[in-house]
């Protein structure tokens, strides 16, 4: 029998601690602790202050422990180091067999459990884009060191793992888990929302016989809500049934409201606030025509791709998370010269107008979730991982 094998012979008690734990994060946690060889346990903040819904412990059938993470503002900057003693503590323990961490430079606890790891023997998985705000030389050598630590890396897709490994991070202890969301649960949901149904949730709220462009996320500068506030008034004069919903609270509220206001748009974009409710955001995103995030693209590209919804998003991917790139692997949207108003307006229309472009791209959105961003590909690179760095502990000690 092969090493990995023999591992399925007994669980492999897995202890995967985050600074918070979202509600989108439900499904691989479960298929990844329904694994025959695997015994999960998570431990995370429920009041981590993220603007997310959390999972809740009564949510999931693994072990969900509220821990607590101390953020330590940095003097004169803007940015905080995150502690959070429990992991620590969880490490130096050893009562688990791997210890799956965030893979985030500016998290002390990461940090200190690493080079304890390296001091007592544990097994360490890191999982994470691979990536900060942190650039240049400097910041790539200091994050090399940082992942060298680690027995196994974690990457979201196959370009990070590909960046690594040419930057001389060894190639058998990276895996990809493709990030996405819970696939499973939003497959569910689409079978039981009809035609009808989405045509009383659009009435019901004013919209029927629109032409829905959703922008889903914070409303912060980064991702330039306001920027779509100023093509619609472009938009509406090629295609007068278009209407935009932003659905997401944040600093820039009170400014993308008032800038709604200022170009009387008021009958044409709809700002929706916070919405955590899947069964509710489903029914926007099977309704839109075409999803846009108009800078820092993350999951909503994975969010709207699962409904079928085509994005269109700035051609800076240096704004934009690594969750972009499904846009150009997928072909299942378009995008415009970054922060020019004009240019998004332009590729708004065209989609709102070539309803046979905007299909294709669709079908192309929903093939790539279901051949590779799904929960089920994803929990598999997670245990890939998991497997290899709790073999490489045995072969150690034998």
């Amino acid at each position: 029998m092969t090493a990995e094998g023999n591992m399925t012979r007994k669980k492999i008690k897995v202890a995967l601690f985050g600074h918070y734990t979202p509600i989108y994060r439900k499904g691989v946690l479960e298929k990844l602790s329904r694994m025959e060889d695997i015994e999960l346990t998570v431990s995370s903040s429920a009041d981590f202050p993220a603007g997310l819904r959390m999972i809740r412990p009564d949510e999931v059938s693994f072990p969900l422990r509220d821990i607590r993470t101390r953020l330590i503002r940095i003097p004169f900057t803007g940015k905080r180091l995150a502690w959070q003693p429990a992991m620590v503590a969880g490490v130096l323990s050893g009562s688990h067999d791997v210890y799956i961490l965030p893979n985030t430079l500016s998290y002390l606890d990461v940090w200190c459990c690493l080079i304890l790891s390296r001091l007592l023997g544990r097994r360490v998985c890191l999982w994470g884009h691979g990536r900060g705000s942190l650039n240049g030389r400097a910041a790539t050598r200091i994050r090399r060191l940082f992942m060298g630590l680690a027995d196994a890396l974690v990457f979201y897709t196959d370009a990070a793992r590909d960046a690594w490994r040419a930057a001389g991070l060894p190639a058998k202890r990276m895996f990809v888990a493709y990030n996405a969301l819970d696939t499973e649960e939003s497959a569910g949901i689409r079978s039981r929302i009809s035609g009808e149904t989405l045509a009383e949730f659009l009435k019901a709220r004013g919209l029927a016989g629109k032409k829905l462009v959703l922008f889903v996320g914070r409303l912060q500068e980064r991702k330039r809500p306001d920027l779509l506030v100023e093509a619609m008034a472009q938009v509406v004069e090629r295609v007068p049934e278009a209407h935009a919903v932003l659905i997401g609270d944040g600093p820039m509220r009170e400014l993308v409201e008032r800038r709604v206001a200022e170009l009387a748009l008021e009958g044409r974009v709809t700002v929706a606030g916070a919405l955590f409710d899947e069964d509710i955001l489903a029914r926007y995103l099977m309704a839109a025509t075409v999803g846009v995030m108009p800078s820092h693209a993350g999951l909503f590209v994975q969010h709207a791709f699962d409904y079928g919804l085509p994005i269109v998003v700035g051609d800076d991917f240096a704004t934009h998370a690594p969750e972009v790139g499904l846009v150009q692997e997928a072909d299942g949207g378009l995008f415009f010269r970054d922060g020019d108003a004009g240019a998004l307006a332009r590729r708004l229309s065209e989609l709102l107008l070539d309803e046979k472009m905007r299909r294709t791209m669709a079908q192309n959105a929903q093939g790539i979730i279901a051949s590779k961003y799904n929960v089920e590909r994803m929990a598999l690179g997670l245990a890939q991982a998991v497997r290899y760095a709790a073999r490489s502990n045995d072969e150690k000690g034998r």
